[in-house]
C-alpha cells in the first residue's frame, strides 16, 4: 500500500491509498490484487479518536477460470480514554486473503473490543474479546466450498515489573471456532474446535 495523507485540521487527516499484491499458493491459482482506499481520522477530543478506512480489493485469478473476486474491505476503529490510565478501544474490520485449504479464499468480517487498565499504580490488566466470521469462496470454476465459520476468543493478559526494567506477564487465551462444514467425518462440525492456553512472558528492556 502507499498513501497520500492530507492534514487537514490539528486533529482531522484523511488519505487516499493504492494498493498492490501478489500471491503464490501451492496447489491453487496465483492471484494479483490492487486495493483502492480511502481513510479518515479524527481525534474528537483528548479523551476519544476516530479512525475509518475501506474501499474495494480485486483479485484477479491467474488460472482455473473462476472471475474475478470484488469486494468491500473495511476496517474502523474508535478509542476511549475516560481516565489517564484507563483506555477502551472497539474495532470492525472485513479483509480478503487466500485461505489455508487449497483452491480457496476466505471473505472475513470481524468486530473486537479491548481494556487496558492500570492497577495498584504498578500492574497492567489488559482484556479483549471479539467475534469474526469466514466464509470460503472458491478460486477454482467449477469448485464449490458453502462453508462458513464463527469464531469468538477471549485473552487476558496481568503485566508487573521488576528490578526496573523487567515485565512479568502471565497471560490466558480462548477461542471457539464453530463451522457449518462436517468434512470428510461423521461429525457435525469436523472443522470446529475449542482451545486454551495459559503461560507467562518474561521481558526486559535497555
Amino acid at each position: 500500500m502507499d498513501w497520500f495523507n492530507v492534514q487537514i485540521r490539528p486533529r482531522l487527516s484523511v488519505g487516499l491509498g493504492l494498493g498492490f499484491g501478489y500471491n503464490q499458493q501451492d496447489g491453487s491459482p496465483d492471484s494479483i490484487n490492487q486495493q483502492y482506499q480511502g481513510r479518515v481520522s479524527w481525534r474528537a477530543t483528548d479523551k476519544i479518536s476516530f479512525q475509518l478506512g475501506g474501499g474495494l480489493q480485486d483479485q484477479e485469478y491467474l488460472s482455473g477460470g473462476a472471475s474475478d473476486l470484488v469486494t468491500p474491505i473495511l476496517n474502523a476503529g474508535i478509542q476511549y480514554q475516560p481516565f489517564d490510565h484507563t483506555q477502551l478501544s472497539l474495532n470492525v474490520s472485513r479483509t480478503v486473503s487466500p485461505s489455508t485449504f487449497q483452491n480457496q479464499a476466505t471473505e472475513a468480517t470481524s468486530i473486537t473490543g479491548g481494556l487496558n487498565q492500570r492497577l495498584l499504580g504498578r500492574l497492567t490488566l489488559v482484556l479483549s474479546g471479539g467475534y469474526s466470521t469466514t466464509d470460503y469462496i472458491a478460486t477454482f470454476s467449477g469448485l464449490s466450498t458453502g462453508r462458513s465459520d464463527d469464531t469468538y476468543n477471549f485473552g487476558a493478559r496481568l503485566s508487573f515489573p521488576f528490578l526496573q526494567r523487567g515485565t512479568v506477564s502471565l497471560i490466558y487465551q480462548y477461542s471457539k471456532n464453530i463451522s457449518s462444514q462436517s468434512g470428510f467425518a461423521a461429525s457435525s462440525n469436523a472443522f470446529g474446535f475449542n482451545s486454551r492456553q495459559v503461560g507467562f512472558e518474561v521481558g526486559w528492556s535497555y
